[in-house]
């Protein structure tokens, strides 16, 4: 292997300090840095001398300013008795947490970037004062988007708004009450002890103590207060710097060199040292001239993983990295790794979050935040309740009646107050009662984590040394709490709870000698390897999407110098053409498939593509082996005989078990027949869907509900809700939201009244948002009679089936029946895209088209429900209210035709036999029914699980 960056550091300080190095104090950028540059200095020395001080940046300079540095909890919770003293409408800790976590990053910012914290606070509430005290009028595009941002406030603000300004125009205060309750007490953030350092090591408060030379190795970008303080020891002739890069992305304007192309000019290296080949001309250097990088596409996270354990097996054994951009493939890579054959060191530890004494601590914690918010009532949600009770150590903290609880549970609730769904709570009420305080709680999950340790036989060293981290994390939550007079909410404690855990990593006894190391990112700094396996190598990974939440815009960041998506951008590409210079093997795997919350496309990291181009022909793409999928053999046909048959028929008008087909159940056959089978005939239940505001199902079923109980008083009435009655009900959006959560209990068939919480809280402010556009569009189309809503429609639809004329059993619920001049407007409300026009009226039972207009389908079945049972009723308008359209400002939403509005009366003649046809074919005993051959039809089908699609 070519000699590792460190080596080359360790060699050269050596040689310029004769082995004398007891008055050196080495400082890098992480401890692991620390730890490799111990090893090797160990492995260079061969007579006995003294070890430098060896140091990360972080406890360096910390220790410099002579400060204790805080913990996170302790930082919120102090923060917190400012927060309330300065922002009055701050009243809780629940409402308070998020921002507190926002103030503590932007202060950390401010300080470790030695911002002037009362301009930049200031700046950030008067825009006119930027112009004036720092003469930036000239910059026209930075003043306008400063502008702009405030103009976005409007003329008239909301209460919230005025709530958000009042926060900024405190800022400064904040910071500064903040800061001087933390020094009283000798206590510091890491950003305060960043600046406390360098201010006292400039003032000459204090010095480097015995250490009489500094060296600093590997930094890349540095903070003001870093700079500051290197330029400070440069100036006194007591540092040394040795940086780590390749003229490849140095002597180019090369994202991967932005910062260190500055710091060699500011910061020269040591006399002497040179940390790549002089004679190197390409980057990516290979001893054999056949290597070549390697670029594996893959479909899924299984696939990654079998790709690179056959290409380790097929390579020789060297110093091997293998880099997991996402660590959440740490624990399937860990269980898939055969140690026998292949020796390991996981440098990376094991995520807390993926254990499963995190699950059943988040599960309980869940059920406590569950009974917590439950309004006038204990209660949980159903399925909360049951994903603990499926919990495989539920049993052994219940006695064993997991099983029994569970099958009360999964019975099918008819009411909305079910007394099974009560009795089955009552086994855990004394975990989460609602008069429980959060150090109550936290007691219970203590006693819990100990009753699991006595079960040690049942789980591994992981499950073990998970339990006890979570114990002494509950131990140390109620220490802060108790100190600090803290009373958390249920809410608060449950994000204090899973930010811990998404945050913590079980260290792992590995063995560290191995060659091949599974590590993280950022732990790739200042380590060298052979050959390089990189994981998960997507955009949106690495380089990471991810940024800080804050409150200071963008182009105060760019103008008081703090940190942006530019400096993240640059030190990702630093990282990854830092860690490849010195490799010889390179193999980059990335997922090609969609996956939630990480990846939205599949795409590559545009590096991959950069190499294509920097390095050309040395980049080779490597399909995956296609894997082979176990379709059935034979297509599922279901015939139309005996049982079939006869469960068909209770459809027929006559049948002893009368059941009714309804549009939707139409529209079910069309795209596909296996799937009506499965539901309507042999009746298999899809599984149990909780209407979930940040769900389709439950976003449609909370704006149904409201609009119904908004406009009930109106039903069969001689006049409708007119332009007054409107515009009331929009001018009182406070009441318009009481009336969402109330219908959101409802909609959850909750006992008692629920509060949203996440994602359900910005669906619900949505579903408002939605209703403004519904009134604002019945105010624009007055004067209307609301003559039903949720109405019942039943009738028999004539067809013949072999000869024999017999009768549909139809049933419909129309949404919203209007009565306008002239006749009557049948109206469904529509939360997903659809289209308004049909080319012909045939086409909407059309199974052979790819996008069949099936929601007009739907429509024109109600307008003849409606005509059936009201022949004199006049014109039939059959319309679409198409939600997202309307939010964009799109108001039509009649059917149409080949382009034309429709009165249903001129094409029910045609559509009546179109329907005859589709419900001839569904009862027709020669044609079976089949799987579909839409495989598009297949996407969100419940029942995939049987077909094997």
């Amino acid at each position: 292997m070519k000699e590792t960056f460190i080596s080359l550091v360790v060699r050269h300080l050596l040689q310029v300090t004769h082995g004398d190095l007891k008055d050196v104090a080495v400082i890098f950028p992480n401890l692991r840095s620390g730890t490799i540059f111990r090893k090797e200095l160990i492995g260079q020395v061969s007579t006995p001398t003294w070890s430098p001080g060896i140091f990360s940046i972080d406890d360096w300079l910390v220790n410099l300013s002579g400060l204790e540095k805080t913990g996170r909890l302790t930082e919120l919770a102090l923060l917190f008795q400012v927060v309330k003293q300065d922002l009055p409408t701050i009243e809780s800790f629940s409402d308070y947490l998020d921002l507190g976590e926002t103030l503590l990053a932007d202060f950390d910012d401010t300080d470790k970037y030695l911002a002037d914290p009362l301009q930049l606070f200031t700046a950030l509430n008067e825009t006119k004062k930027i112009d004036n005290q720092f003469d930036i009028t000239s910059d026209e595009e930075l003043s306008e988007r400063i502008r702009i941002f405030w103009s976005s406030f409007g003329a008239g603000r909301s209460s919230h708004q005025e709530k958000w300004l009042q926060t900024w125009d405190k800022l400064y205060s904040i910071y500064e009450h903040f800061h001087r309750l933390l020094s009283e007490q000798g206590l510091g953030t890491s950003g305060m002890c960043y600046r406390k350092a360098a201010g006292d090591l400039i003032s000459g408060k204090v010095t480097t103590g015995r250490y009489k030379k500094v060296v600093f190795v590997g930094f890349n970008i540095l903070t003001a207060a870093e700079e500051a303080i290197f330029s400070c020891l440069r100036d006194q002739g007591t540092a040394t710097f040795y940086w780590d890069y390749h003229p490849f992305y140095l002597e180019s304007p090369h994202e991967a060199g932005k910062f260190i192309r500055q710091y060699l000019k500011m910061f020269p290296s040591a006399v002497g040292f040179q940390p790549f080949l002089e004679k190197s001309e390409n980057f990516f250097e290979s001893t054999r001239p056949e290597d070549v990088i390697h670029v594996i596409p893959v479909t899924s996270n299984t696939g990654q993983i079998q790709a690179l354990l056959n290409d380790i097996r097929e390579r020789p054994a060297v110093n091997r990295g293998i880099i997991l951009s996402d660590e959440g493939l740490f624990s399937d890579l860990l269980s898939s790794w055969p140690d026998e054959t292949m020796p390991v060191n996981f440098t990376s530890g094991y995520p807390l979050r993926d254990t499963q004494a995190a699950g059943l601590f988040a599960n309980l914690t869940d059920i406590y935040l569950e009974f917590n918010q439950a309004v006038g009532q204990n209660a949980c949600k159903s399925e909360r309740l049951l994903t603990f009770l499926q919990h495989p150590w539920a049993k052994w903290l219940i006695g064993g009646e997991s099983d029994s609880l569970i099958r009360i549970i999964q019975r099918r609730f008819p009411d909305t107050v079910p007394a099974a769904f009560v009795e089955a709570q009552k086994d855990l009420s004394e975990w989460v009662a609602t008069n429980q305080t959060a150090v109550d709680f936290l007691a219970k999950l203590h006693d819990t984590g100990i009753r699991l340790l006595s079960f040690e036989s049942l789980y591994g060293d992981i499950e073990k040394a998970s339990i006890q981290s979570l114990i002494a994390e509950t131990i140390t939550l109620s220490e802060v709490i108790s100190k600090f007079g803290l009373i958390p909410d249920a809410r608060s404690l449950s994000k204090l709870l899973s930010r811990f855990v998404n945050a913590e990593k079980i260290s792992l006894e590995t063995d560290r000698t191995a060659l091949n190391q599974v590590t993280g990112i950022l732990e790739t700094r200042l380590v060298d390897f052979d050959e390089v396996f990189i994981l998960s190598f997507n955009e949106g990974i690495w380089p990471s999407k991810s940024l800080p939440g804050s409150l200071i815009p963008y182009s105060l960041r760019r103008l008081f110098h703090l940190p942006t998506a530019e400096n993240r951008d640059a030190m990702y590409a630093y990282y990854f053409y830092r860690l490849i210079q010195r490799t010889t093997g390179l193999y980059i795997y990335y997922l090609t498939g969609h996956r939630d919350d990480v990846i939205r496309s599949g795409e590559k990291s545009r590096y991959i593509t950069q190499l294509q181009f920097e390095i050309p022909g040395k980049v080779e793409t490597r399909m995956e082996p296609p894997a082979r999928v176990g379709n059935p053999a034979n297509p599922i046909v279901i015939r139309k005989e005996g049982a079939v048959q006869e469960r068909l028929s209770r459809y027929l008008s006559g049948s002893s078990e009368a059941k009714r087909l309804s549009p939707s159940a139409i529209n079910e056959y069309m795209e596909c027949g296996l799937r009506f089978a499965l539901k309507r005939i042999y009746d298999i239940k899809e599984p149990d869907d909780i209407a979930y505001a940040a769900e389709p199902k439950g976003f449609g079923v909370l704006i149904h509900q409201v609009m119904n109980r908004l406009y009930q008083e109106f039903v069969g009435l001689d006049y409708g809700p007119d332009l007054k009655w409107l515009q009331g009900i929009l001018n009182e959006q406070d009441r318009l939201r009481e009336i969402i959560l109330e219908e959101y209990s409802l909609a959850l068939r909750e006992p008692g009244g629920v509060k949203p919480g996440g994602k359900d809280l910005l669906a619900i402010e949505v579903v408002r948002q939605f209703l403004n556009k519904i009134l604002e569009f019945d105010q624009a189309n007055l004067p209307f009679k609301v003559a039903g809503l949720e109405q019942k429609f039943n009738m028999q639809y004539p067809i013949v089936i072999g000869g024999q004329s017999h009768e549909v059993n139809l049933f419909g619920i129309i949404d919203r029946i209007d009565q306008v001049l002239g006749g009557f407007r049948i109206v469904d409300y529509k939360t997903g895209n659809c289209e308004l026009n049909t080319k012909s009226v045939a086409d909407v039972v059309d199974t052979s088209l790819s996008k069949r207009p099936k929601e007009v389908f739907q429509v024109l079945s109600y307008c003849e429900l409606f005509a059936n049972q009201n022949p004199a009723s006049g014109a039939l308008m059959p319309g679409l209210f198409r939600l997202g359209r309307l939010m964009a400002g799109e108001s039509e939403y009649r059917i149409q035709v080949a382009g034309h509005e429709v009165v249903y009366s001129d094409i029910r003649d045609e559509f009546k036999q179109s329907l005859k046809t589709i419900l001839e074919e569904i009862f027709n005993p020669d044609i079976p029914f089949v799987q579909s051959e839409n495989i598009q039809a297949c996407r969100y089908c419940p029942f995939t699980g049987i077909c094997s699609r």
